[in-house]
C-alpha cells in the first residue's frame, strides 16, 4: 500500500524537476553556439535602413549571418523573423578587407566588404542569390 500511494507523488516530483531542468536550460540562441564577449557580432543595415542584418564573426574563419526582412532586430537575434545561415569568413591580412560567404540549400549571403583602421566598423557590397535571383545593395555593419 505504501509504494502505490508514494508512486503519483514521486512521478509529479520528476516531472517538475525534468521541466524545471529544461527551463534552465534554454536560452537565447544568437550566437550559433560560440557566445562570448570574444567572438564579434557585428550589426547593421542594408541599403540605409531597409533590412537589419549581422554576423558572428568566430575566430576559426567561421561565420553566422543573421538578416531580417520582415522586422527582426538583431538586438534579438532569436526572434523568428531573424533568419541564420551558416559560413565562412576572410580578412585579408595586411588591407581593410573582408569577405563573408553563408548560405543555406536556398539563399545565398556573399559580403565584400572594408574595415575601419580600428576594425569596428565595415561597409560594402551585399549580395544576396536565391531562385535564380540576385540582389546587389550597399551595406553597412558596426560591432
Amino acid at each position: 500500500m505504501c509504494k502505490s500511494f508514494f508512486q503519483p507523488f514521486a512521478f509529479l516530483l520528476l516531472t517538475v524537476l525534468a521541466a524545471g531542468l529544461s527551463l534552465t536550460s534554454c536560452g537565447k540562441d544568437n550566437s550559433g553556439g560560440n557566445n562570448n564577449s570574444a567572438t564579434p557580432f557585428w550589426k547593421g543595415v542594408i541599403n540605409s535602413n531597409i533590412w537589419e542584418h549581422g554576423a558572428l564573426l568566430r575566430s576559426n574563419g567561421t561565420a553566422r549571418y543573421f538578416v531580417s526582412f520582415s522586422g527582426g532586430s538583431m538586438n534579438d537575434t532569436a526572434n523568428v523573423n531573424v533568419s541564420k545561415f551558416e559560413g565562412t569568413y576572410i580578412q585579408v591580412a595586411g588591407t581593410d578587407s573582408i569577405y563573408i560567404n553563408c548560405s543555406s540549400a536556398t539563399s545565398t549571403f556573399k559580403l565584400k566588404g572594408i574595415t575601419n583602421s580600428a576594425n569596428t566598423s565595415m561597409s560594402g557590397t551585399w549580395i544576396y542569390s536565391t531562385g535564380g535571383i540576385t540582389n546587389t545593395l550597399p551595406y553597412a555593419m558596426a560591432k
